[in-house]
């Protein structure tokens, strides 16, 4: 078989490509193309841990000198989300391991396959667990740092003037920490449509494979 005949496996988004497989090139082709994906969603999960990490120290600072207590459940709501993303990126690490060259051809598919989809899962709905969280505890924590209550609204222009300023600024930096988060929420499920041809490269090897026995 030539290199080009496997590229045009893993690259042809055509059902109908027949070729014959050998197991030791194809072994090879999915060594090189599923290793890199496996180094950057071990990378990933190490980087979203250490920063987990840090944000449990920084939120835990805060619930300490922080005084109203909105902000006070809100650092340690975020600091038990922070956990749970330890939790949740550790399992995922642990899960996503390389490709065991060892086993049977039609084992390595099916396990690659696996972790493909599961991988694809966990980044498409990253707006339920990663983002949306954090978005309510930080706008818990942004209005929760002040009781207008203690503001006397009657006591001339300058004071409501203040007031609203105040506001304003507290909108726009939960507009900022709200565009950031569509963001990530995009950027995720673009990196989970760029899985998908490799699941459905995956199942064409797996067709091609029964079709050669």
């Amino acid at each position: 078989m030539q290199e080009q005949d496997l590229r045009s496996i893993w690259n042809s988004s055509s059902s109908s490509v027949q070729i014959s497989i050998e197991h030791a090139q194809l072994a090879e082709e999915l060594n090189g193309k599923l290793s890199s994906i496996h180094n950057k969603i071990q990378k990933r999960d190490l980087w979203e841990i250490l920063a987990s990490v840090l944000g449990i120290l920084i939120y835990s600072c805060f619930l300490y000198f922080f005084s109203p207590p909105l902000q006070k459940i809100a650092c340690a709501l975020t600091i038990v989300w922070f956990v749970f993303i330890i939790y949740r990126f550790y399992k995922s690490k642990k899960q996503a391991v390389k490709p065991n060259f060892t086993m049977p051809l039609t084992e390595q598919l099916m396990q690659q396959k696996t972790i493909l989809i599961s991988q694809m899962k966990l980044l498409g709905t990253v707006a339920y667990w990663y983002v949306l969280p954090p978005l309510l505890f930080n706008t818990l924590f942004i209005f929760g740092s002040d009781d207008f209550s203690e503001y006397n609204w009657g006591n001339g222009m300058a004071d409501k003037v203040f007031i609203l300023v105040l506001i304003g600024i507290k909108i726009m930096i939960l507009a900022i920490i709200s565009a950031f988060c569509i963001y990530i929420v995009r950027m995720n499920k673009r990196a989970a449509n760029d899985l998908q041809p490799f699941v459905d490269n995956i199942e064409r090897l797996q067709e091609q494979l029964e079709m050669d026995k």
